[in-house]
């Protein structure tokens, strides 16, 4: 027996059982569930990274640091995680949902470069957070 069910993108079969189903409705549920916390995640992280940026902008130290994480985060270049001890709590915990978030969703809850930079271009950041080699005053 075939199910068909639909998740979001479209019809699609997902297995072939012999039984009345319930193993695909099982694993159908824990996708649905996955996709939920996914979907949180994104929610959290779109208005967690906008504080970021907006700390960003006044190129202090807290603003440096998250550059760099986040910079890491956009290009993969490895970055010191001792900077995340130099960020008050409230920015940590934001950090840590934009982390969460990372590369979730697609469509209209994508949560991955596109986000990011249109959230640094929106501050007018880009080309500062693109500066490779610039670092904090001192």
């Amino acid at each position: 027996m075939k199910t068909e069910i639909e998740i979001q993108l479209g019809s699609v079969v997902v297995a072939e059982t012999d039984g009345d189903g319930a193993e695909v409705r099982e694993a159908l549920d824990r996708l649905k569930a996955m996709i939920g916390q996914q979907r949180a995640a994104v929610t959290l992280a779109r208005p967690a990274l906008q504080r970021l940026v907006d700390v960003m902008r006044h190129k202090t130290g807290q603003g440096y640091k998250l550059r760099a994480l986040l910079w890491s985060m956009w290009n993969g270049k490895p970055t010191s995680l001792s900077n995340v001890c130099g960020l008050d709590h409230q920015l940590r915990q934001d950090l840590c949902d934009v982390i969460l978030a990372w590369g979730y969703g697609r469509g209209d809850w994508e949560f991955f470069y596109n986000a990011m930079k249109a959230a640094v271009s929106s501050a007018g950041l880009w080309a500062w957070f693109e500066a490779e080699g610039e670092v904090e005053p001192h």
